[in-house]
């Protein structure tokens, strides 16, 4: 019943002091417009937050398939029917990695040289120490970056689905991450 009575003296209150009924009602109506446009949906849908740099070192490589297969996941990648990442493709770690400092983009995926043979060598199912091991990549990233941690725990799960696919192997592929400072 004490419930009640605040209520009810509350409610007198605010008809007497129409100031105290915009502040009760108005206040949380102005902090949500000013939450819907701090963050609220962006204009291009989550690939305008999410630019990966992917560094392809794999191209020369006997057989690149696996890093054009890979790198088109990432692009092909969707989340509420647009896509999820801005993809962009080099061979220049520096201007990468500047692209990571600078923040103009959330994480970089690197694709060592290699690649493609030892995912070959996986689904073949034959791997000889010492020559070929299990495929690898390596994402960069600013640690105290909320964009880089939801980067990359997208781009973890979507590399590993994609190395498991090529592979035909259910084996967890490692994957490292590096921080920047």
């Amino acid at each position: 019943m004490k419930i009640l009575g605040v209520a009810i003296k509350t409610l007198r209150e605010m008809r007497r002091e129409p100031l105290v009924a915009s502040i009760a009602f108005g206040f949380p109506l102005v902090l949500l417009l000013i939450y819907h446009f701090s963050f609220g949906k962006p204009p291009g849908g989550m690939s305008a937050l999410l630019t990966v740099q992917i560094v392809n070192m794999d191209r020369a490589a006997p057989d690149p398939a696996p890093a054009r297969q890979l790198i088109e996941a990432v692009r092909a990648e969707r989340f509420e029917g647009a896509p999820t990442f801005t993809v962009v493709v080099g061979r220049d770690a520096a201007a990468a990695r500047i692209a990571l400092s600078e923040h103009k983009a959330a994480a970089m995926l690197w694709i060592p040289s290699g690649f493609g043979a030892r995912v070959a060598a996986q689904s073949r199912r034959r791997l000889e120490p010492g020559r070929d091991s299990i495929p690898e990549v390596m994402i960069f990233g600013d640690a105290t970056s909320d964009m880089y941690e939801f980067a990359r725990a997208l781009l973890d799960d979507l590399v590993r689905r994609e190395v498991r696919r090529q592979t035909g192997r259910p084996n967890p592929m490692p994957l490292h991450l590096s921080f920047i400072k």
